[in-house]
């Protein structure tokens, strides 16, 4: 089921793949779309999360692992319905970075049929670890919410996605992130309902 890319789309694209490109930035996109970066920032804001929170931390840091990984899971089959061609493989002149190098697309047609870029598993991971730590510490929650915002970008900067793509990726990482959340609170206040009635009756 691929689609073409709406005027609006590209143009944001270009704008930020190409026009607010600049050497210095480079490694800091590279570094924040890096799998290996991300595991140890999403580690290191767990840890800081766990610290401010205390009691609740360990139930709510294991849903938000278990969110991460039902998300990454499921977004993969969209990006299989989907279909749609990386930037990096459909657009002429696309700044890209693969292979240890920064590249820039020579070709004026699409190099594949069919592709994996809608949507973008980094923004939907990334937002969905977001939302559950921030339900976890509501006061973090405009420096946590830079998180996804970032590696989002990342991903448009590195000619991977299109804007719609992070955007979609965001949207079903919320989602997914906030119907687990609301049924991980669910069978915790039955649980304690009947923990209580159980203990009432002792």
């Amino acid at each position: 089921m691929s689609f073409s890319t709406p005027p609006i789309d590209l143009e944001l694209f270009r704008l930020i793949n190409a026009t607010l490109r600049h050497p210095f930035v480079d490694p800091v996109m590279r570094a924040v779309s890096s799998e290996a970066v991300g595991a140890v920032l999403a580690v290191a804001i767990v840890a800081y999360v766990w610290r401010r929170s205390r009691g609740r931390a360990l139930a709510l840091v294991f849903l938000a692992l278990l969110t991460v990984g039902v998300v990454d899971g499921s977004v993969n089959q969209f990006k299989d319905f989907f279909g749609r061609v990386r930037p990096m493989n459909a657009l002429h002149a696309v700044h890209y970075y693969e292979d240890g190098r920064w590249q820039r697309t020579e070709h004026t047609e699409a190099t594949k049929s069919h592709g994996v870029s809608y949507p973008s598993a980094h923004a939907a991971n990334s937002m969905a670890l977001a939302v559950t730590l921030m339900w976890l510490w509501p006061a973090g929650r405009p420096w946590i919410l830079g998180l996804p915002l970032f590696v989002g970008y990342s991903r448009i900067y590195l000619g991977k996605h299109y804007p719609t793509d992070v955007l979609a990726g965001w949207l079903f990482g919320a989602a997914a992130a906030l119907v687990l959340l609301q049924l991980a609170w669910t069978c915790a206040h039955i649980l304690s309902r009947r923990r209580n009635q159980t203990t009432s009756r002792a």
